[in-house]
């Protein structure tokens, strides 16, 4: 089955990347072993969300979320922990909301047209469950959910 062109773009303008490695095409997205704020994690573009696909918007946005330093990642988790927190208390304690956030681990990214989606791991407060961080085109925090899928 042929690679579709607008993959094997993304593929090429990130490979070499600082940061990134290992890199494969397949089931219609471009997926590569990431390093972010001193964790592996896997990042995947899909180019084809929602019917929309601009590869220099997918390769900015992959460009910026590497570029963030560990404060920006943190500041992440700890907005993440404060909102998930509030999921499971409707008053959470400090207490509870910097454990939260001390449990939570980045999983993977997965790149869009108009944003990512920062995948989660919180083995104590939702081990059954997949918090995830929605950004926008500006890499801004715009929802945190929990699925179970």
């Amino acid at each position: 089955m042929p690679t579709s062109p607008v993959l094997q773009q993304i593929r090429d303008a990130l490979v070499g990347l600082p940061g990134l490695s290992e890199a494969h095409i397949r089931d219609g997205v471009v997926e590569f072993t990431a390093r972010v704020d001193n964790t592996t994690v896997r990042l995947e573009i899909d180019p084809e969300f929602e019917g929309r696909s601009d590869v220099d918007e997918l390769v900015d946005t992959v460009r910026g979320l590497l570029g963030q330093t560990g404060r920006w990642w943190a500041e992440l988790l700890r907005e993440a922990g404060r909102d998930l927190a509030h999921i499971g208390a409707r008053r959470p304690s400090a207490r509870l909301i910097a454990e939260v956030v001390r449990d939570l681990r980045i999983h993977d990214i997965t790149v869009f047209p108009g944003g990512a989606v920062v995948a989660l791991d919180s083995p104590e407060f939702f081990p059954d469950e997949y918090p995830q961080v929605q950004l926008d085109e500006d890499l801004e925090i715009d929802e945190v959910t929990v699925s179970d899928e």
